[in-house]
């Protein structure tokens, strides 16, 4: 399913500046973003045909945010409020927040949700996980509330509330390092590279035949490193290879290895799996197949080749 026209408008309103679940991935304590990632975001123009973004947390995060709503309201009393429109820092106008809810006492209300407490401590304290605390403290900043709520759902049953202060000595960090990587995007320079992704996504497209030598001393070191690391990991899997054959021929037909009562391995059969026949399928419904097929731009394979004796 294609975006929506305010889906689109939201996704080129992120681009006017930076929102509160960028700023972990700025400072490069995202699990699941880089600050590259982020600076491709704000600069590559909006693809309007693409599909919407349907992965699982995403779709469960907005599916479960009524509940979760409603949740807060019966055990605090409060009201929640949407805020129309997002906020704007007067003093930093990149700097904005698009906050899930503001309580009938002024305080920011956040939702979320996460399949583990790993990260959550007591109930009631301000111990969220970093990269949620840098999203609030994000929000107070562009808002001047001193006060917000983190109601989370963790695995689907266990309900808590933390309560945040403002830190300002936090949020002046936050607003240093938002403030050089908002001159960066601007600029249209790059950040650091921070991973193989990332250099992946920065320079997909190969000259053809073009080759470089290896001139600096630490390239050819790292190439040295590598080159090592693959020979030992060769060797592991080996190992590995033969543990788990004696392994496996000790089970024979059982599902499951124990040592004192306690399972120590398992080797079952996972259920059986349809597949589509891709080729018999264009064969007989050649529109279907158009229609459901989509093509993705190539990505480069980096190889390492040792030094040969």
């Amino acid at each position: 399913m294609s975006k929506s026209i305010s889906q689109i408008d939201w996704l080129k309103e992120r681009q006017k500046g930076i929102g509160g679940s960028d700023v972990a991935a700025i400072l490069g304590m995202s699990p699941w973003r880089t600050p590259y990632q982020v600076w491709e975001e704000k600069t590559t123009p909006i693809d309007e045909t693409a599909a919407e973004d349907d992965r699982p947390a995403l779709y469960w995060g907005r599916v479960l945010e009524a509940p979760i709503r409603q949740a807060y309201a019966d055990k605090t009393g409060r009201t929640v409020t949407k805020p129309a429109e997002a906020f704007v820092s007067s003093k930093y106008p990149f700097m904005r927040a698009n906050l899930d809810g503001i309580a009938d006492d002024g305080r920011v209300v956040e939702f979320k949700t996460s399949s583990k407490s790993d990260g959550w401590g007591e109930v009631g304290t301000d111990e969220i996980p970093d990269y949620y605390m840098t999203q609030v403290q994000h929000y107070l900043a562009v808002t001047g509330v001193k006060t917000a709520d983190v109601a989370v759902l963790i695995g689907g049953n266990d309900f808590r509330i933390y309560t945040v202060e403002a830190d300002e000595e936090l949020q002046a960090l936050l607003i240093e390092r938002e403030s050089e990587f908002w001159a960066l995007v601007e600029s249209r320079t790059p950040p650091d590279l921070t991973s193989t992704k990332d250099a992946a996504r920065r320079y997909r497209v190969a000259t053809a035949k073009k080759a470089v030598e290896a001139t600096a001393g630490d390239v050819v070191d790292a190439w040295t490193k590598l080159c090592a690391i693959k020979e030992q990991k060769s060797l592991l899997d080996a190992k590995e290879k033969t543990y788990q054959l004696r392994i496996m021929e000790f089970m024979q037909d059982a599902v499951s290895l124990k040592r004192d009562g306690k399972t120590i391995a398992s080797w079952s059969a996972p259920s059986s799996r349809k597949t589509i026949n891709s080729k018999k399928l264009k064969e007989k419904f050649l529109d279907v197949y158009k229609a459901c097929t989509t093509e993705s731009a190539p990505s480069r394979a980096f190889r390492i080749y040792p030094a040969k004796d």
